[in-house]
């Protein structure tokens, strides 16, 4: 359509929805039909109105208008000597709308096909939580014993922290995440199905962990504080300010915390094997009082065409020191028991520091090419002091033992980045867009552990041994994908190749570990929309995990007195190929079935070499396979319960010399948020899992309830929060080791779980929210078929 405008040098209007608000915020270019090269940038104000000025040429200019939740709007213009205003109308996109709504509309959790998202700022009881605990109220989240995450059985996930691979052992990201208050994040995404973009690391998915940044005008701020109650009183503060005009944007976060914790962790080994049937209880008690200081700064500067160069940089640091008492009670039919004590003062630091300079060239209104370079800094220094004796107290003047084992590491990486996007065609019924990008990154890891004993059996002696690893490791990637949409259909192809190749040194064997490999990971996705009721979504995907550095490193850790740990120097890569199907009903109803076939699975596995001597170390399996089947849903037609449920089943294989395990697993989880009168929101979520398998292990049901009420004062921006996590004390984890039938094992860990947390938060500044298109926006994807908005 054509519009004839009497206009010399400028244009003026109005945009509005077709309800006749205005639209503040929208992003409208008005380009040259003759040189499309002569373009003009501008956002319409807060009350929509809009001017585009200085227009150096008359004729036909094609105006084009953007903003989340609304249909693309394109009008040709004639620009003459005159001048009127002009009024848009911009029609919602449903299919868009139910995806941001989660944000704008004050929507908790969005759970879509292979994929689940947990937007924190709308969720009061998150933000009195740690990220770790925010972690296991997700859809299917489970943590094992060892810290290492998993979603619905499958182990594998890798963590990103703001669209970045954290580079951090199990423990350290274990470390990092129980010291981030959930005030400090924005979201938590969980993909199934991983773009070709994101590494191909994960082969049990991909969590990426979203900071807190907020987009408005002015200057703006949020003040967090929570105290928490269990056996002792925990505490995190975090205050977060920025500032924001047309071309700079300013964000700066600090937040500290406080979470002393108390582990209680029991052993039962028994050997039926032996001739008097031996045995062993240990029993283990760990008092945690860790402390966490977390900085971020972030700044951007938009440049009039729309691009943009962007600052981000963050500091961790952690100081957990731990107190562990150790007592063992063992004998054996018709032999009197003896019993040994042990107590660990351990000191233990870890500091994360990372750094990433990017630059988004914005070639036209879709298409962009972005540059980035990072580099990530961590340390870590454990100070172990070891004493024991015979009897069952602790008696400094009768140690037996007496050992200091220190355990520094340090590792740097660097990493470069290029992506670049364009839509291929954008059409009323079929739309096409281009990705394709490099990236490389390169990491050296330095430990120099020294292990020093003093007392061995009362006698005094100064022997040392040392262990130093260097741990050198590359990914260089290439990646594209293709997205398109054509009627009822859209699929989305990419196809990511990785050359990797690693090399661990110690002090006596050079190039102890060297590995040289390439791999392609591809990933097709299809789906088809029949109508508003009913769609349906297939996907495969290629994934890796590969064996990091603490789980080659063949040092040895003395854990207790009867435990180490160590590395396999020999441990290869796992590979998964995923098969998954998603259907919608109703638009709301989702039935997913799954199959994932691993093979060389790592396995974190424990071995006994005897009654009182064992160790964890990882191996690589034959296969493992998991068939998994979900029906999830939300109760629609309710204004003031948000809510979702779902159930879960899956069964899970190996086949191996290690363990020949078949398992049959249920889980089921609700979220539910209820807005009650006078600004009062409760907060209920819980889960729960029958069991299953993993490694050697078969670990018990567990499951957890978390509740918390709060009220909103002064417009909104005071709110008063009141929580408990895991109400019912249902936390803990209760393992037997798959071994020999004559040698059974049991482990059961609790820690101070129920924990009653009072928050509170304040906002204050800014103006309305601003719509940023200088930043990607990962949730939303016009390929796939129509997200609901969960009542």
């Amino acid at each position: 359509m054509s519009l004839p405008i009497w206009a010399q040098s400028q244009l003026t209007g109005t945009i509005r929805d077709n309800q006749s608000t205005p639209i503040g915020w929208a992003t409208l270019i008005l380009q040259a039909t003759v040189n499309p090269k002569e373009e003009y940038f501008i956002t319409s104000e807060e009350d929509g109105s809009f001017i585009f000025k200085d227009i150096k040429n008359k004729g036909k200019y094609k105006l084009m208008g953007s903003f989340i939740g609304y249909k693309d709007l394109e009008q040709l213009i004639d620009i003459t000597d005159s001048n009127s205003p002009i009024i848009l109308i911009m029609t919602p996109d449903e299919n868009i709308l139910d995806e941001v709504m989660i944000t704008s509309h004050r929507k908790a959790l969005k759970v879509t096909p292979g994929k689940a998202m947990l937007n924190i700022e709308q969720s009061n009881l998150a933000k009195t939580q740690s990220a770790y605990d925010v972690l296991k109220t997700l859809p299917g989240v489970t943590v094992s014993q060892n810290g290492e995450l998993k979603i619905k059985g499958k182990s594998g996930v890798t963590v990103l922290m703001d669209g970045q691979p954290t580079q951090l052992s199990a423990e350290q990201l274990k470390t990092i995440l129980k010291g981030t208050p959930g005030s400090t994040l924005q979201s938590i995404e969980i993909m199934n199905v991983p773009p070709a973009n994101i590494d191909a690391s994960g082969t049990g998915g991909v969590i990426n962990i979203i900071s807190k940044k907020k987009l408005v005008q002015g200057f703006y701020g949020t003040v967090n504080s929570t105290v928490g109650v269990s056996k002792k009183v925990s505490t995190d503060h975090s205050l977060n300010l920025g500032y924001s005009n047309e071309n700079w944007n300013y964000n700066f976060l600090y937040s500290f915390s406080y979470a002393p914790d108390r582990l209680r962790e029991n052993y039962e080994k028994r050997d039926l094997s032996s001739i008097n049937k031996e045995w062993l209880n240990q029993s283990q008690f760990s008092f945690l009082n860790s402390r966490s200081h977390l900085i971020k700064l972030d700044i951007a500067r938009t440049f009039d065409k729309g691009d943009v160069l962007r600052l981000k940089t963050a500091f961790d640091y952690n100081d957990t020191p731990i107190t562990v008492n150790t007592h063992v009670l063992s004998g054996a039919n018709n032999i009197k028991a003896g019993q040994s004590v042990q107590k660990n003062d351990s000191k233990n630091q870890l500091t994360n520091l990372t750094a990433d300079l990017s630059y988004k060239m914005k070639i036209t209104e879709k298409e962009s090419w972005t540059t980035s370079i990072g580099t990530i800094y961590i340390k870590s220094d454990i100070n172990d002091m070891i004493y024991g004796n015979n009897g069952s107290v602790l008696k400094p003047n009768d140690l037996l033992t007496k050992q200091q084992n220190k355990y520094p590491s340090d590792r740097k990486e660097f990493y470069f980045k290029s992506d670049y996007q364009k839509p291929l065609w954008d059409k009323e019924n079929t739309t096409a867009k281009l990705e394709f990008g490099v990236k490389s990154n390169y990491s050296i890891l330095e430990t120099n552990e020294r292990l020093r004993n003093l007392l061995i059996d009362g006698n005094e002696v100064n022997r040392v041994r040392k262990s130093q690893f260097e741990y050198k490791t590359g990914v260089h990637a290439f990646y594209g994908s293709f997205d398109m949409t054509l009627d009822k259909w859209a699929i989305t192809a990419g196809l990511r190749g990785e050359y990797m190749h690693i090399s661990g040194d110690t002090l006596n064997h050079k190039k102890l570990v060297k590995q040289n490999y390439f791999s392609l990971f591809p990933t097709v996705q299809l789906t088809y929309t029949a109508n508003e009721n009913y769609s349906v979504m297939a996907s495969y995907s290629r994934r890796i995990e590969r064996p990091e550095y603490d789980k080659l490193n063949p040092a040895v850790r003395y854990l207790n007195s009867t435990t180490t740990s160590m590395g396999n120097p020999n441990l290869q890569p796992e590979y998964s190929n995923n098969i998954e199907v998603s259907q919608q009903f109703l638009g709301f109803i989702d039935l997913t079935l799954g199959y994932s076939r691993i093979t060389d699975p790592m396995l974190y596995s424990y071995f006994n070499k005897g009654i009182d001597q064992s160790y964890f170390t990882t191996v690589n399996g034959k296969n493992r396979s998991e068939w998994q089947a979900s029906l999830s849903m939300p109760i629609p037609g309710i204004n003031w319960w948000e809510n979702y449920h779902g159930v879960y089943f899956f069964n899970t294989r190996f086949d191996n010399n290690l363990v020949n395990e078949n398992k049959n697993s249920i889980g089921v989880f609700t979220y539910n948020n209820f807005k009650l009168p006078h600004n009062i929101s409760l907060e209920l979520t819980a889960w729960y899992q029958n069991g299953g398998i993993e490694s050697n292990f078969r670990y018990r049901s567990l499951g957890e309830v978390s509740l918390g009420v709060s009220k909103k004062f002064l417009d909104d921006k005071f709110t008063a929060t009141l929580a408990v996590s895991d109400l019912f004390k249902t936390g803990g984890i209760r393992t037997t080791v798959l071994e020999n039938p004559t040698q059974l094992t049991n482990f059961t860990v609790k820690n101070d779980m129920r924990v009653f947390k009072f928050g509170i938060s304040y906002n204050f500044g800014g103006k309305n929210k601003k719509n940023d298109t200088s930043q990607e926006e990962t949730t939303i994807n016009k390929g796939h078929a129509p997200i609901k908005v969960i009542k």
